[in-house]
């Protein structure tokens, strides 16, 4: 284990965000709210610069998705750029960063995607939202040329948008790529829940204590949520595209790697699965320590166009 890896964990323990995401429900979701008024998560285009343009799609009329493009280069490429913030937090500025390393390393342009939160809506809307930011996509660029990006919370949102598509009558064309980085979800039955409470005390973020508040906001009183939407397996995945999973072995949702690939190649889903040792949750969302190196590397080649 590197250096720079214990420091990281160091720091993620002091931060003390597991015991904030353990907290009731009426607490989370008076987090969420007080964090998407407060001043740092304000929305604000950025302005252009030499190395990028921005432009701001009003899904639904409200909601933003962020198109960000090479200022001097057109791609026929995109990313559908789905945040991680357990369906409550904003996204912070570090992530949009995030978003535009990817612009620049892959040529791709990338849609970082201001999706709704569980604090205030159900999973079902957030879903409903980012297939409308899709849908609009699909007006630009092929539906071969499109990769839906996502990691923790954004990771499950990206593949329920997917199988929310196999669920409806008039579906879109899937997309080239899938990547999720440890897409979060309910324990499906028992035995997933007691190996992910086997994992908890080595994941430095998610504790399975939250699971119960989680369920609440994920419905967020809405009893036409479907259950694949949670994380129970039981959503259409024929059809598909090319996906890749990527988890720590000390996470939480650790415990649902393998019957993520199972039900994806049962399906006949071209599936790459990626676990690494003594690794954290979101570990390779970006280069922060060398352990995360070869997997960050590989979702870039993957993305990377001509």
């Amino acid at each position: 284990m590197s250096f720079e890896y214990r420091m990281y964990k160091a720091r993620v323990r002091a931060s003390k965000v597991k015991k904030e995401y353990s907290l009731p429900t009426d607490q989370l979701v008076a987090k969420s709210i007080a964090a998407q008024t407060a001043r740092k998560y304000k929305f604000v285009l950025p302005e252009n610069n030499e190395e990028f343009k921005f432009f701001d799609n009003k899904i639904i009329g409200k909601y933003h998705c962020i198109k960000i493009q090479n200022a001097k280069k057109v791609s026929r490429s995109a990313v559908l750029y789905l945040y991680g913030g357990g369906m409550l937090m904003p996204p912070s500025k570090k992530y949009f960063k995030y978003a535009c390393d990817m612009c620049r390393e892959t040529g791709r342009d990338v849609f970082f995607a201001y999706y709704p939160l569980c604090s205030t809506h159900s999973i079902l809307t957030s879903v409903q939202v980012v297939f409308e930011m899709y849908r609009m996509m699909l007006e630009e660029y092929e539906p071969s040329k499109i990769a839906i990006y996502g990691f923790a919370s954004g990771a499950s949102l990206g593949m329920s948008m997917l199988l929310f598509n196999n669920d409806i009558e008039e579906s879109l064309p899937m997309p080239g790529l899938y990547i999720g980085i440890s897409p979060e979800g309910l324990p499906a039955d028992e035995n997933e829940y007691n190996q992910m409470k086997r994992l908890n005390d080595k994941d430095i973020v998610v504790n399975t204590k939250s699971m119960k508040a989680v369920r609440e906001l994920l419905y967020h009183n809405n009893p036409d949520v479907p259950g694949y939407m949670l994380g129970d397996y039981s959503g259409n995945y024929e059809g598909f595209p090319e996906s890749f999973l990527f988890f720590g072995q000390d996470e939480v949702y650790f415990a649902k790697a393998e019957r993520y690939k199972y039900v994806m190649e049962k399906a006949g889903v071209r599936t790459h699965l990626r676990m690494r040792d003594d690794m954290c949750h979101n570990y390779c969302v970006s280069v922060k320590f060398p352990e995360a190196a070869m997997d960050y590397d590989e979702i870039i080649d993957v993305l990377k166009v001509g």
